[in-house]
């Protein structure tokens, strides 16, 4: 399962994904996170929620990496990851930076939007 914000205003982007995923969760995902992204400037800031998240099989995994990269594409400035299990979290890195993203990890979202606050993105 997903759920996805937009904050026009601090052009950040928020994905809360929990339980297990299977390929049609992904692509559905996608197909939302496309419409979002089309109310974000390049450079927006992503948190991605992943605390309640199951670790995903290979095949999930892998387009778990693709939509990370469009994402990148899109104009991803910062990224900050909050985390739960140790072993999605794992999985996700290692997704995150097979698509070229790197992310600070926290442990809860009022710590990810206060570390984007702290620190505002640079302009491009």
């Amino acid at each position: 399962m997903h759920h996805i914000e937009v904050d026009p205003g601090k052009n950040r982007l928020l994905i809360r994904i929990w339980g297990s995923a299977g390929v049609e969760d992904v692509r559905r995902a996608e197909a939302n996170l496309t419409a979002a992204l089309t109310k974000l400037r390049p450079g927006f800031d992503c948190i991605s929620n992943i605390s309640e998240m199951k670790p995903a099989a290979p095949e999930v995994a892998e387009e778990v990496t693709r939509v990370q990269a469009m994402v990148i594409k899109a104009g991803l400035g910062r990224a900050v990851r909050v985390v739960g299990s140790k072993l999605a979290a794992m999985q996700y890195a290692r997704t995150a930076g097979s698509a070229g993203s790197k992310a600070p990890e926290v442990a809860t979202e009022s710590e990810a939007h206060a570390l984007l606050d702290r620190a505002p993105a640079e302009p491009r």
